[in-house]
């Protein structure tokens, strides 16, 4: 079986566009230039950053996906970022990458961005050039206006200014500037002597009484979206209304009851079963994100049967959801008794 709750914002795994460092990659960059473009009707005069690539066919490819990031992202140039990471040896490293607080916005609608916690796999294309040359001179230029992201063909040198990027948030750093959770971390860390391991996500904490609000009231909302239906034919169906008074004699909370029933209601949408049987449970998450996304209650619906509301089956799905819970907050949850969660939920107020 496996539980959900829907109090806390789900956790999804998404993946980042992952074509276009290969993309950039198999244009061979060879060289960057700067300088300051000459009068053009995009931008005017500003300073220009330049990759220099043998393969001109795929660098063109590569700026057609940061196009589509622009344009998913309302017109916001910032959604591609590019940052310049001076070693302390000779030379730098560049980094382009997509910034995530508008990837989240391209990934999710904004009437799930309070239910969902994204985890993204950001590729970031990372490219070492030998000398300082370029970097202090671009950085001098750059304070005072947006860079000019564009590429030329090796052959010529000629930079292709029509096809450039404006950059009003391009980044420069020094090694030592560079933070632990930061995308360009990815450039120093196999030079850093002190490697360290990516942290693991935290545990979750309670930290006020406004935080136990919060959730209920997320979970609250959620069920009512969600479930719209469900919770109706729920206040009339004989068989929950009876496992409903048997459990609470046991002395489960309203709200863990309708939420199992209506997770075994997913259930039977998404398996056809009862118990999410056959659910690869460490894609489970993401696929009732995605059907979330793409599903409607419709008032036509069959009523749910009274025996799919056995005692057993529904007892059962608490503890499921129960863990699902707690196991955000401690590590023992997969291990814990019905009562010990029970009590440990009741600890920190989550009842």
């Amino acid at each position: 079986m496996f539980g959900y709750d829907y109090g806390l914002p789900e956790r999804i795994m998404t993946l980042a566009d992952i074509e276009y460092p290969k993309l950039i990659g198999e244009a061979e960059c060879v060289g960057f230039a700067y300088g300051m473009t000459p009068e053009i009707e995009q931008c005017g005069n500003v300073p220009f950053a330049c990759l220099i690539c043998r393969n001109i066919s795929s660098v063109a490819k590569a700026f057609e996906h940061f196009k589509e990031w622009i344009k998913g992202s309302g017109g916001k140039n910032e959604a591609l970022q590019v940052t310049l990471v001076r070693l302390k040896a000779a030379g730098y490293k560049m980094c382009i990458y997509p910034t995530q607080e508008l990837l989240v916005k391209r990934c999710i609608p904004y009437w799930l961005e309070d239910d969902m916690e994204p985890v993204f796999f950001i590729p970031c294309y990372i490219k070492g050039f030998d000398s300082h040359g370029a970097y202090e001179p671009l950085k001098q230029l750059a304070r005072a206006h947006p860079v000019l992201l564009c590429y030329g063909d090796v052959r010529t040198g000629v930079p292709e200014f029509k096809e450039g990027i404006l950059l009003p948030n391009m980044k420069f750093m020094h090694q030592d500037e560079v933070s632990q959770n930061s995308m360009e971390i990815s450039a120093v860390r196999d030079l850093n002597l002190a490697k360290e391991e990516m942290p693991k996500p935290p545990k979750r904490k309670i930290a006020s009484v406004e935080d136990n609000i919060k959730i209920k009231k997320r979970r609250i909302r959620r069920l009512k979206s969600h479930f719209p239906v469900t919770l109706e034919y729920l206040k009339v169906n004989s068989g929950f209304l009876d496992t409903a008074d048997t459990l609470m004699k046991e002395g489960y909370i309203d709200w863990q009851i309708k939420q199992a029933a209506c997770n075994i209601i997913l259930s039977m949408n998404l398996t056809g079963t009862q118990t999410f049987e056959n659910i690869d449970q460490g894609k489970a998450s993401n696929l009732i994100a995605e059907y979330f996304l793409n599903k409607r209650e419709s008032p036509l619906k069959a009523c749910p049967s009274s025996q799919c509301f056995d005692s057993d089956v529904v007892r059962n799905q608490i503890v499921c959801d129960q863990k699902k819970l707690m196991q955000e907050f401690i590590d023992i949850a997969q291990t814990m008794k019905p009562n010990e969660l029970q009590i440990e939920m009741s600890k920190l107020g989550l009842l």
